[in-house]
């Protein structure tokens, strides 16, 4: 037998206290409250968690828009669609002028029209893309802008599968 096996005594007669390891001077208050925090924190998580997936995965999806056709006025052939806001630099002017425009596309089928509402963003693209090809003399040039319109038509046009656009018209035409 050696000298550390006797009960309450430690090396060379030290007595060991005993130790009470059940938390008894503790408040068992405080316990219980980090608990309850525990689990609504978790609560919490678990149900901000439901709502997000809920909206991310199992929502419905938006409602697709309707054409609606803008309809500027009655026209002697049809309904007339204003597209405004083209904003354009012609290619020899490197960014120091530009071209607004608002083109106004007349039909006497109110189809093309709800399909150009349809195409916008394509039709957009393509009339910038020729607008700002253009030479500023050919901009500028009044008898230039029947070839222009034409131009226009050509390319709406083309796109179109509903029918075809009867006349367009520069509803407004600032070259700056």
């Amino acid at each position: 037998m050696n000298e550390f096996d006797d009960i309450g005594e430690g090396a060379e007669g030290v007595e060991i206290p005993d130790v009470d390891v059940s938390g008894g001077g503790k408040n068992p208050l405080k316990g219980v409250l980090t608990a309850l925090i525990v689990v609504l924190v978790l609560a919490f998580q678990a149900l901000g968690s439901h709502f997000i997936v809920k909206m991310l995965f199992f929502s419905k999806p938006p409602k697709a828009k309707t054409a609606k056709v803008k309809t500027v006025a009655k026209g002697e052939y049809g309904e007339v669609f204003q597209m405004p806001g083209i904003i354009v630099n012609p290619i020899d002017t490197r960014g120091t002028n530009h071209l607004l425009i608002d083109i106004g596309f007349e039909s006497t089928d109110s189809k093309v029209l709800a399909e150009i509402v349809l195409l916008e963003p394509q039709l957009r693209d393509n009339f910038i893309t020729f607008l700002s090809a253009q030479r500023i003399d050919v901009l500028t040039d009044i008898k230039m802008r029947e070839r222009i319109r034409d131009r226009i038509i050509e390319i709406t046009n083309y796109h179109l599968t509903r029918g075809v656009v009867d006349k367009v018209y520069f509803i407004r035409y600032v070259y700056q």
